[in-house]
């Protein structure tokens, strides 16, 4: 009996002591802070939902309008001749003497049939050919005309003029060369290293009167044949060309401005000539309008 009371008192102050362990060991870890606390769960934050934008429409690629009902007529192109299938065979802008047809070549668009049009060929200024006609091509499309002489086509300068309804919609120009057929610039030559010559008036002249030009390859032989243009530009700064050909030693003259696509000598000042052999200048000289 007494050891059954000892037993218990023992298995007490056992427990008591456990007891007094467990406190103190919480209280120590609530005075240093290291009872794990658990953080606060914060409110859920509210998100605004984006607010659905209309995109701009979108904007259309800028075309070329087509412009139904209005006549026009495209570059015209210059040959000696066509295909069956109506296409140019050896395009130019200068034939050879000799040449006794030229064809001109153009695309067409807002034409309307039976429409009143025409063409008018031009030699340095003067009418050649001219025809009027009732439209029967259609509405767009390519379309030929032609100017020919069974002895050949006269050297000079030519312009095509084409109308609808008497109103002018395109022009072109092309030359047909002087001198004997076949002669053509000698391959090898320069022409800028030639010895040129020039003529015009050393003397002011008047207003409203005709200037003579002149050029001269001075060593040329009988076989050289040159294709010169001539740019004659005003005091003002206008130009006026003319094409013509030079063949040996022999002197070509112009009549400014008759032989040109335009011009006249209204304006006092001095007038700057320049000649050129494919688009290079060979020579120059000037006269002065007083």
């Amino acid at each position: 009996m007494r050891r059954n009371v000892i037993i218990v008192i023992v298995v007490a102050l056992v427990l008591l002591c456990c007891c007094v362990i467990l406190l103190a060991g919480g209280f120590y870890a609530y005075k240093s802070g290291r009872i794990p606390a658990l953080a606060p769960t914060p409110p859920p934050m509210a998100t605004a939902s984006p607010i659905p934008t209309k995109a701009p429409p979108a904007r259309p690629t800028p075309t070329l309008a087509a412009r139904p009902g209005v006549p026009a007529f495209g570059p015209i192109t210059f040959a000696s001749g066509a295909t069956s299938d109506d296409k140019p065979v050896n395009p130019a802008e200068t034939f050879p003497a000799g040449t006794k047809q030229v064809y001109a070549f153009f695309d067409y668009s807002g034409m309307t049939d039976d429409a009143p049009w025409s063409y008018v060929f031009y030699r340095d200024g003067k009418e050649v050919l001219s025809k009027s006609l009732d439209w029967t091509g259609g509405a767009k499309g390519n379309f030929w005309v032609n100017v020919s002489d069974d002895e050949g086509l006269a050297p000079g300068n030519y312009e095509l003029r084409l109308l609808v309804a008497g109103r002018e919609l395109q022009r072109g120009r092309f030359v047909i060369q002087v001198g004997k057929p076949g002669v053509t610039t000698p391959v090898g030559k320069d022409p800028t290293r030639l010895s040129w010559q020039v003529s015009a008036p050393r003397q002011p002249v008047g207003t409203d009167v005709s200037v003579e030009l002149g050029l001269r390859n001075k060593f040329g032989q009988p076989e050289e044949r040159y294709q010169v243009t001539c740019r004659v530009t005003d005091p003002d700064g206008n130009e006026a060309l003319a094409d013509f050909a030079v063949e040996g030693d022999t002197w070509t003259y112009l009549r400014f401005p008759e032989d040109f696509d335009s011009g006249d000598t209204k304006l006092k000042g001095a007038y700057q000539v320049v000649y050129l052999v494919n688009d290079v200048v060979i020579a120059k000289d000037s006269f002065t309008v007083q």
